[in-house]
């Protein structure tokens, strides 16, 4: 059985005005510009507005690393519709450019293949490139190429009424912190589920193996691969560098979390201090410490906040709790046109209410390292054959605990409004734990391994049957191409603003009160 939070079960899911799947969910997708099968290297296209100000398309580490953006909503078909509309936008404004289909880059021979973000001339334009300049100091431009899906959700507003409060704790925001970071906690245990059932990108580009190739297969010059991976973006190779394997960040409460990225924000790092101070006359990173501020940490979830649009994160978080999660773990599937489809929402949407209704124990260090184990293990091989697990540092089969998990998925999804849809989407996917092959990954390996075509090829081949299914919708894009005028509009007005040295706005915006 389901074992929710007897609170949170009693106040909640017998409450008959709840509407559980009312909650708000958005999307943030990164696509790669390319052109002529390589990185695009043109600056960000005016036509797609500011990437500064644009709240529905902006630009990620490099100029050619699109982020769409959807408006959070209740309706999960309102949300993919208007990715759709997003891709159909840039489709039609990219001029012979494609959008890539993969999470993982195209192999490059210089930094220069990538280009970083420009944002304008205004000190919050110059702060972002600068941390950006950081990122590629510190990292490797490659590694920042790397595309994915970024999942938010927020429960719905109803659960925060005084009835839930009713108890000793009448905090809004502290209450909704405690909830969100037990599903955060659940999300990190169960992290490696996502992992296997959606995990695209068994393949890696040369240029991000920093280590020997001896335990990779090779596909050609450029590219190499594991057999049994499942998302090498989310593995070693990928996001877990070893530079933040040793960061301890408590997820256990709001004021652990912000003391722990505090710790690691203001600390300065020997590694990092060997970086010159500038290069090319422009500041190679912010600061010099261990993280130069918390983005620069990655984790598979974050607690984010709505509040104060221009304060830094663990600013916000201080001072108005958490509003919503942001979950980072899904790869792009080239399968789907958007690189997500209706039923990986729905899954995703339910598995989210499920890990903040589960009880979630507070996490010890041997927990941790447990469930980085298990993302690790299942990024790498996670396709192979009767697996196991550590679970309450306990070997678990793989097949067990994943059937344990859409068990407990389906009692919750039962008590959704609409069960339907989340049902529907359970059954899509319970059956991928007995054929492997069958996951986006497996599909992956099985076409690039049948010498048909390279993975560049297929994925031109894709990008561009993509663009033209895009290119046919017949969509109002409006509201798009009135956030395009207006964007241009304010990071004018920004830069017409910008009077301030940047050293005092960099110390402004640093400090937490």
């Amino acid at each position: 059985m389901l074992n929710i939070s007897k609170e949170f079960k009693e106040q909640i899911l017998n409450t008959e005005a709840l509407k559980l799947s009312k909650g708000m969910i958005g999307i943030e997708k990164e696509s790669l510009r390319i052109l002529d099968y390589k990185i695009s290297t043109l600056p960000h296209f005016p036509s797609l507005g500011s990437a500064l100000c644009n709240k529905y398309i902006t630009t990620d580490f490099s100029e050619a690393l699109l982020e769409f953006i959807t408006p959070p909503s209740i309706s999960n078909d309102k949300t993919y519709e208007f990715l759709e509309d997003i891709h159909s936008f840039v489709s039609s404004r990219i001029d012979d450019e494609v959008l890539w289909p993969f999470s993982m880059p195209l192999e490059t021979q210089s930094k220069n293949d990538i280009p970083i973000a420009d944002y304008g001339s205004s000190n919050r334009a110059r702060f972002k490139s600068i941390y950006r300049n950081g990122l590629s100091n510190r990292y490797g431009r490659s590694m920042q190429a790397i595309s994915g899906i970024h999942f938010n959700y927020s429960l719905p507003e109803d659960i925060w009424d005084n009835n839930f409060l009713s108890g000793e704790n009448k905090n809004f925001d502290k209450k909704k912190s405690i909830i969100y970071f037990g599903g955060i906690r659940n999300l990190k245990r169960m992290n490696w589920l996502i992992l296997y059932l959606f995990g695209a990108s068994p393949i890696v580009p040369k240029s991000l193996i920093k280590g020997d190739y001896d335990n990779l297969g090779k596909i050609d010059s450029n590219y190499y691969y594991l057999p049994y991976a499942t998302s090498l973006r989310m593995s070693d190779i990928g996001y877990q560098t070893h530079y933040q394997s040793d960061l301890k960040i408590s997820i256990n409460s709001l004021d652990e979390y912000i003391s722990d990225l505090l710790l690691v924000t203001n600390k300065e790092s020997e590694e990092f201090k060997k970086i010159p101070e500038k290069i090319n006359n422009e500041y190679s990173q912010l600061n010099a410490n261990i993280l130069q501020i918390e983005d620069e940490y990655y984790s598979s979830s974050r607690p984010k906040s709505t509040n104060d649009g221009n304060k830094r994160m663990l600013f916000k978080l201080k001072n108005g709790g958490v509003d919503y999660i942001e979950y980072r773990s899904l790869d792009i599937n080239p399968f789907y046109k958007t690189g997500i489809d209706i039923d990986t929402i729905h899954f995703l949407e339910l598995f989210l209410i499920y890990c903040c209704l589960k009880d979630s124990p507070k996490m010890d260090a041997d927990e941790h390292k447990d469930s980085r184990s298990n993302t690790l293990r299942v990024s790498k091989e996670g396709r192979k054959k009767d697996i196991f697990l550590l679970k309450n540092s306990k070997k678990v089969s793989i097949n067990v605990w994943f059937n344990l998990i859409f068990d407990e998925m389906t009692e919750v999804a039962e008590s959704l409004v609409q069960p339907s849809k989340y049902i529907n989407a359970i059954e899509k996917y319970r059956d991928l734990i007995s054929s492997p092959n069958n996951t986006p990954s497996g599909l992956i390996i099985d076409m690039v391994l049948s010498g048909k075509k390279s993975i560049t090829e297929l994925g031109y081949e894709i990008a561009k049957k993509n663009k033209d299914a895009f290119l046919k919708r017949n969509n109002s894009l409006v509201v798009i191409e009135n956030e395009v005028k207006n964007s241009i509009d304010k990071q004018i007005e920004i830069e017409t603003k910008s009077s301030k040295l940047f050293e005092d706005y960099l110390k402004e915006y640093l400090f937490i009160n």
